[in-house]
């Protein structure tokens, strides 16, 4: 009987939260009459459980019931595996999160199965008399094939039993924190680094000069412009005064084509000190290993947040995006402080995305507590998890590979 119990104990183990078991073995001389094995201890039956059993017992099919404390009593037949007749009971008591107690039948199920063959090998064994003198000759050489075969069959259905365990399905996200507001410093024109005059970390006030870019060929430029824009007005002058009033319209279109050129020099020109556009902390740009580099137009060269009010933001690939929710929480951990959790909420996801390594990433603001703002920094990275919801660990595992797979049969679909 110390293989009976050995079964029970691995089913028994295999149940979160289990808190007893009972399995009924049919007696094969009297069918109405079982043997009784009992978990965790075999001479202590829980009432609870047994008073359910006896009641079980008299029916042939699956039997639950779930307390309001949330305790799920459920027993499962166990069937022949080709007459499927009834050999045997697998009672089990658990608690169960779920009111419908779905989860522990689905694993009781699968048990039953398994406990089937089980219970079905001594008598294969015993009728091998009955077999022709051929197979008879040829059992004990395929005896330790046949044996092998079962552990496999038997580790497989523990496989798939694992497979459908409910679990709290959790999506990581990549994070950084970034300011609840942020000012771009671009360079207005092309041009090159003359001088730095702040560095990453350094506090700035509004309009306050943050670099400057080398205007000599500005300055030139305006020389010409100016010189030339008297060469067309003296020019103008001469063609009213000649009469040439299509050469004088010609000439005046040049002129105010210079003008505004001359005009757009100007206003590059008095733009050549980079300013602060906010009070805050410079947070991107170190100039000071960068003078005399080449800018191009609208490249950021600084970057300026405030020094409070910080912001996370998570990153959700385009695959995960369905599942996130606005006002789910999650749980975010900071490559600089690996040893300390934040909780943070989510707003709603951005329908805008960016590219990231080949890929689509649709951002997601997260609210911090403000006790926790203290301790950050903007430009820290990490992960952050978001609890989504309950799922079967093995929806979880394979998920992703049966949406591509879904894809890819779409794609191929006449």
């Amino acid at each position: 009987m110390k293989e009976e119990f050995q079964w029970l104990d691995a089913v028994a183990k295999m149940i979160p939260q289990s808190i007893s078991a009972i399995l009924y073995i049919q007696d094969k001389e009297q069918l109405d009459s079982y043997s009784e094995f009992v978990w965790p201890d075999s001479r202590a039956v829980d009432d609870e459980l047994a008073d359910f059993s006896s009641f079980a017992l008299n029916k042939n099919s699956i039997t639950s019931t779930v307390s309001p404390e949330g305790v799920a009593c459920v027993c499962v037949p166990i069937r022949k595996t080709r007459e499927h007749e009834i050999q045997g009971y697998i009672c089990v008591k658990a608690h169960s999160s779920d009111p419908s107690a779905k989860p522990l039948i689905n694993l009781l199920e699968w048990s039953s199965v398994w406990l089937a063959w089980l219970i079905d090998k001594p008598k294969a064994t015993a009728s091998s008399e009955d077999y022709n003198s051929d197979v008879a000759e040829l059992s004990e050489k395929h005896k330790p094939s046949t044996v092998s075969w079962l552990r496999w069959g038997g580790a497989a259905l523990v496989l798939i039993c694992l497979l459908f365990i409910p679990i709290e399905y959790r999506v990581s996200l990549d994070a950084s924190i970034r300011g609840a507001i942020e000012a771009p410093v671009v360079a207005p024109f092309d041009g090159f680094i003359e001088t730095a005059l702040v560095k990453p970390g350094d506090s700035v006030e509004l309009d306050q000069p943050l670099a400057t870019l080398d205007d000599r060929k500005l300055q030139l430029k305006l020389d010409n412009l100016q010189g030339e824009i008297q060469e067309k007005q003296k020019q103008y002058r001469r063609a009213l005064v000649d009469g040439e009033r299509g050469e004088a319209e010609v000439l005046k279109a040049k002129l105010q084509k210079a003008n505004a050129q001359f005009a757009l020099a100007q206003h590059q020109l008095d733009n050549s000190v980079l300013l602060a556009g906010m009070s805050g902390v410079i947070v991107e740009g170190d100039l000071r290993y960068s003078i005399g580099a080449a800018v191009d137009k609208g490249e950021r060269i600084f970057l300026i947040v405030p020094e409070t009010g910080h912001k996370v933001v998570l990153e959700i690939p385009e695959t995960d995006y369905r599942f996130i929710k606005q006002g789910q929480r999650a749980e975010l951990k900071l490559a600089s402080i690996p040893d300390r959790a934040f909780e943070v909420a989510l707003s709603a996801p951005s329908p805008t995305y960016i590219a990231k390594d080949n890929r689509l990433v649709y951002l997601v603001d997260a609210q911090l507590k403000e006790a926790d703002l203290l301790a950050l920094q903007p430009g820290m990275q990490g992960i952050a998890k978001v609890d989504v919801g309950t799922a079967t660990l093995g929806w979880s595992i394979f998920h992703h590979f049966i949406d591509w797979l879904r894809l890819t049969f779409w794609n191929y679909k006449p």
